[in-house]
């Protein structure tokens, strides 16, 4: 997830704060001293406490996926090269589920399932990864909400709200969709309409987060599984 970092015009500094809540990392800013939830993007504690951090939609791909369809793409390079991680292990073992013991849904998921999860207001989805290919479009509703789900040609997950996507179909490029009742041609990539009456039009996109199963109904335990 990616969040914007200043709250009331003020721009905060957040680092690793070394606590967990949940089983997730909390952070803190260092001008107000407040903790953050990195799932949930919420002031936990000090002056901040239940403020939200606003969100930029971002998707979890391959850097070859994702830079054919954004050459231009700029990459924040690393000071040096990092070619293990010290949670691998972690990672791989399917019976260890955070450092603490959490309450989640174990009946409906094996807890280290890798899904995209769309949250608003009390209502939550969860799409399984292994259940969304390329070009696959999923249709859900978030509470009273319809939301489209799609896989892009970059393989990054996104979600836009169905009332401004209409209801879509291939189109006859590769990664461009027309909806049914103008023909116009949409770029879900960007969720842009690029040719057609629609032209210019933005579609608004959900914030999806990439989770473990275990962490994402640990945070969203009445989440709704798309199938």
């Amino acid at each position: 997830m990616v969040y914007v970092r200043r709250v009331d015009k003020q721009p905060l500094t957040l680092i690793v704060s070394g606590r967990l809540w949940r089983n997730g990392l909390v952070m803190q800013d260092l001008e107000t001293r407040s903790y953050w939830s990195h799932i949930t993007g919420v002031g936990l504690l000090g002056r901040h406490k239940g403020r939200s951090l606003s969100t930029i939609p971002v998707v979890q791909t391959t850097w070859s996926d994702w830079h054919r369809t954004h050459p231009e793409t700029k990459l924040l390079k690393k000071s040096r090269e990092i070619r293990s991680s010290a949670y691998e292990a972690y990672f791989k073992d399917p019976a260890r589920f955070g450092l603490f013991r959490t309450e989640w849904l174990r009946d409906q998921m094996p807890g280290k399932e890798l899904v995209h999860g769309i949250a608003g207001g009390p209502h939550s989805l969860a799409v399984p990864d292994k259940k969304i290919e390329k070009g696959d479009i999923l249709w859900a509703n978030l509470g009273e909400r319809g939301v489209l789900v799609i896989r892009t040609l970059d393989s990054g997950v996104r979600a836009y709200l169905a009332a401004t996507a209409t209801r879509l179909q291939a189109g006859p490029v590769p990664g461009e969709y027309a909806d049914k009742e103008t023909g116009s041609i949409w770029d879900l990539n960007r969720g842009i309409c690029v040719s057609g009456r629609r032209k210019g039009e933005h579609l608004e996109a959900l914030r999806v987060t990439a989770a473990f199963w275990f962490a994402w109904s640990t945070f969203y335990p009445n989440t709704r599984i798309v199938p």
